[in-house]
This record gives structure tokens, C-alpha cells and sequence, in this order.
């Protein structure tokens, strides 16, 4: 009974530790996604801003122009 008992727990332990490497492997894999997913975003924030600024400086340049046609 009492091996029974013991082969019982080590498969248990062995379980719980395959369990565990699951776990580990996938955290590993989550913690790559979200660093992408802060490069992308970081990237994305650098688009938008210098878009941003091209929308400002069209705009100028429309209204300079405008004066410009309006002068002739």
C-alpha cells in the first residue's frame, strides 16, 4: 500500500512539474508578445506623431499658398 502510495505522489510531483515547465514556457512566450507588442506600439506612436506633424505642414502650405494665389 505504501508504494502505491509513494508512485502515486511521484506521479503527482511529475505531473505538477510538467505542469510547471507548461507554465514557465508559456509566460516565456507571452513576455516576447508583449515586448513586440511594445515595439509595434512605440513604432505605431512615432508614425502618428511625425504624420501629425506632416498634417501641420501641409496646412501651412496650403494656407501660403492660398495667400500667394489671393496676391495675384
Amino acid at each position: 500500500m505504501l508504494q502505491a502510495e509513494k508512485a502515486e505522489a511521484a506521479e503527482a510531483l511529475t505531473k505538477a512539474e510538467a505542469g510547471r515547465v507548461e507554465l514557465e514556457l508559456s509566460m516565456t512566450k507571452l513576455r516576447a508578445e508583449e515586448a513586440s507588442l511594445q515595439d509595434s506600439l512605440s513604432k505605431l506612436s512615432a508614425l502618428n506623431e511625425s504624420l501629425a506633424q506632416d498634417k501641420l505642414d501641409l496646412n501651412h502650405l496650403v494656407a501660403q499658398l492660398e495667400e500667394d494665389k489671393a496676391a495675384l
